[in-house]
């Protein structure tokens, strides 16, 4: 397993809303580090596009000091906003994750609350906010 690999399978065990600093020692290593990841990526989009799709691979610079950064967002790009010609805007969802809907659908039946619920999936779309929780 290259380095890179490495890295990248450490990423996804990140939690969300954790940043991995990856430090190199120049700017060659640093943009072929960033490029292998990005590549490794584009490839685990095959596997699991949402975990992919949480992953936010850029190049940092702190104190003069050079890193590849992998951010871990709370929410992958599958949320999007919909404005209808009155102004009215609301949440779309591409995501049908069963296994993300039916944790939502039993820690609902369970009593939590939806900001309880948020903390652990992550932030509701409005159709399951409405769905889940009547909102």
């Amino acid at each position: 397993m290259s380095i890179a690999a490495e890295w990248f399978a450490k990423a996804l065990d990140m939690r969300e809303g954790e940043t991995l600093f990856i430090p190199v020692t120049d700017q060659m290593e640093q943009t072929l580090l960033k490029n292998e990841l990005l590549e490794l990526r584009r490839n685990f989009r095959f596997v699991n596009a949402v975990e992919a799709g949480k992953l936010d691979i850029t190049r940092s610079q702190k104190n003069l000091k050079l890193y590849v950064r992998i951010a871990k967002a709370n929410m992958p790009l599958l949320t999007g906003i919909i404005k209808d010609p009155n102004g009215v805007v609301r949440e779309i969802s591409l995501s049908n994750d069963v296994d993300r809907e039916r944790k939502i659908s039993l820690m609902a039946k369970d009593g939590l609350s939806m900001d309880e619920v948020q903390e652990i999936v992550g932030r509701l779309s409005d159709e399951e906010k409405h769905r889940y929780f009547g909102a």
